[in-house]
């Protein structure tokens, strides 16, 4: 039986902010003005289409009034690979950057059963 792919980890940092927005029964419009961000953004954020910065998230965290942390409590904790991976990448160019992870999704989206190649 093939192992079912892990999620990416800006999947509950999104469903986290919607979590706590709505328990402080706020619309995405009034967070994006007070996060400095726009509601189209963090809509994406929240149903997981965007992994957002680390900026972008302080950002967020700001504008519900909490610290940045908190968004994280659901995250799995990073694996010494995972640790060494970002090192590097924190190393080389934002293009080449851009060019790595649009390779790790696109390996990530064929290793999903779930996604289907546009055609």
């Amino acid at each position: 039986m093939p192992k079912k792919p892990k999620k990416p980890p800006f999947l509950d940092f999104g469903r986290e902010v919607r979590k706590r927005r709505r328990a402080l029964k706020i619309s995405i419009e009034e967070l994006g003005d007070r996060a400095d961000l726009s509601s189209k953004y963090i809509g994406t954020i929240e149903n997981g289409h965007r992994d957002p910065s680390l900026s972008t998230m302080i950002c967020i965290a700001r504008g519900l009034g909490i610290a940045a942390g908190e968004l994280f409590g659901n995250l799995p904790a990073f694996s010494a690979k995972s640790i060494e991976v970002g090192k590097c990448f924190d190393c080389v160019s934002p293009e080449l950057q851009r060019a790595v992870l649009l390779i790790l999704r696109g390996v990530w989206m064929a290793s999903s059963p779930s996604w289907v190649p546009a055609r």
